[in-house]
């Protein structure tokens, strides 16, 4: 059965419908992490193999209003678009226009590398981006990287809500955290190809409300591409708030730094420091992914939830 989640993750941009007859282009500092969506230009800013990476510019595509992949492994064109990294095609989750979201091969090399997009028009011209080991990104619910995060609240097998203002986690409880980047993985899948719960194979740290946490497992989500999960027991003495602040690091590197609700009566709003902004939504992005919420080693849990990213 095909996973309904490929990951088309498609955000509002503001660059004009362009013409389908004129070559691909790629702008300058436009290939970044997927998750965090950190500049290019920002100090030791990459991307890892194995993560998702967005690419923007012009002309990257047929379609103005987008098209994603329908089936796992994902294909290496799509649309009649198709993207190179250090000469190694890219599994493609979604391509538009002025967007494309992609898998940075496993077995591309770190350095600086060339990242070129194809279509019947052309080719772009080479953009060298950086390849890194690590390059750790968390999601956000409202697909910029900050604020809440794309966190579920572990509560028994089958009750993983999403992490938000009525629904806040317990200081000591534990949340599942979806990330992109953290690096190689025990016997890495197939490019494309997703993911059976494989562990990352250097050690996953986090930070919550400023207290060092328990990462208790840290891998790739199973039946996904690129994504990973980091199952995290929060501290006992974790402050209460709306906006408590989450980070994780992986060989030395720090991903962006999102929040999550934290409640010991459960609604963040009861908090001393909890009052959020009226009508502040958690969910008010616009493009989706499912994720499994699954407690690898654990009993199986079918319950999943979609989340704006």
């Amino acid at each position: 059965m095909v996973r309904s989640a490929l990951f088309a993750v498609s955000l509002a941009l503001f660059a004009a419908p362009s013409s389908w007859a004129q070559a691909p282009l790629v702008l300058d500092g436009g290939a970044v992490n997927g998750a965090s969506f950190r500049p290019a230009a920002a100090p030791g800013t990459a991307v890892a193999p194995g993560s998702i990476i967005s690419i923007f510019g012009k002309n990257l595509a047929a379609s103005t209003s987008g098209i994603q992949a329908d089936a796992l492994p994902l294909p290496t064109s799509l649309a009649g678009t198709s993207v190179t990294i250090g000469g190694l095609a890219a599994p493609l989750f979604f391509v538009r226009a002025d967007q494309i979201n992609a898998v940075v091969p496993w077995s591309v090399t770190s350095g600086t590398v060339q990242l070129l997009v194809k279509t019947a028009a052309g080719s772009s011209t080479p953009l060298a981006i950086m390849v890194s080991a690590f390059a750790p990104g968390i999601f956000s619910q409202n697909s910029s990287g900050r604020g809440p995060g794309a966190i579920q609240n572990f509560v028994a097998t089958g009750d993983t809500p999403l992490n938000d203002f009525s629904r806040a986690i317990k200081p000591g409880d534990l949340v599942i955290v979806y990330a992109t980047g953290l690096g190689p993985v025990q016997n890495p899948p197939a490019d494309g190809v997703e993911a059976s719960g494989q562990q990352t194979a250097t050690a996953v740290t986090a930070t919550v409300g400023g207290r060092n946490a328990t990462v208790e497992f840290a891998g790739l989500a199973p039946g996904y591409v690129g994504l990973y999960q980091i199952n995290i027991r929060t501290p006992s003495d974790l402050p209460e708030g709306c906006f408590v602040p989450l980070q994780v690091a992986v060989g030395g590197v720090n991903s962006n730094m999102v929040t999550l609700a934290s409640s010991v009566a459960g609604d963040c709003s009861t908090a001393p420091t909890g009052a959020h902004a009226p009508g502040l939504n958690a969910s008010s992005g616009i493009a989706t992914i499912e994720a499994p919420g699954t407690l690898i080693g654990g009993p199986a849990n079918q319950n999943t939830f979609v989340a704006s990213l």
